[in-house]
């Protein structure tokens, strides 16, 4: 969480399970995996001690911001509340791999992995995923190409 502000955090009318309304306060925003945001809300409550005595604490504890559960107050400003969003991840950039078979006269001497869009790449070969490039690149002989991505995406991982 970002370092303490001089101004206490927001008040924010919590609904509790059984309907009733107490006010806490807005701590943080964050969003999750799937889009939807959390927010995190303190509420004072009144706690007994290993001495039984009665102390005040503050209970905290994430909540979605729907009007069973939260809802803001009138005039009150949010938009300094630490505010976390989803950071998205990269693309989802799928790569694709062939494979040729060098050739000493009748027999083959080694093996070179392509992009699949490599200039080098053999035509109409067989498109490989990541494992089966990497299971290629484990054979004897067998090398990443160097004009293309194959070295750089696979070679660090044999």
């Amino acid at each position: 969480m970002p370092p303490e502000s001089d101004q206490p955090p927001p008040e924010i009318i919590v609904v509790l399970p059984d309907t009733q309304e107490v006010r806490g306060r807005l701590l943080a925003r964050k969003q999750t995996g799937d889009g939807a945001w959390l927010y995190l809300v303190s509420l004072p409550i009144w706690h007994s001690n290993d001495q039984h005595e009665i102390v005040a604490m503050e209970y905290r504890t994430w909540l979605e911001p729907r009007p069973d559960q939260l809802r803001p107050l009138d005039g009150v400003d949010y938009s300094g509340v630490p505010t976390e969003p989803l950071v998205k991840p990269a693309p989802d950039v799928r790569w694709a791999w062939t494979v040729e078979r060098v050739k000493q006269g009748h027999r083959i001497a080694g093996t070179v992995v392509h992009s699949y869009d490599c200039a080098h790449s053999p035509k109409g070969e067989e498109e490989l995923n990541a494992d089966q490039a990497l299971t290629e690149l484990r054979r004897p002989g067998a090398r990443a190409c160097q004009d293309c991505d194959a070295a750089a995406a696979l070679g660090p991982r044999v």
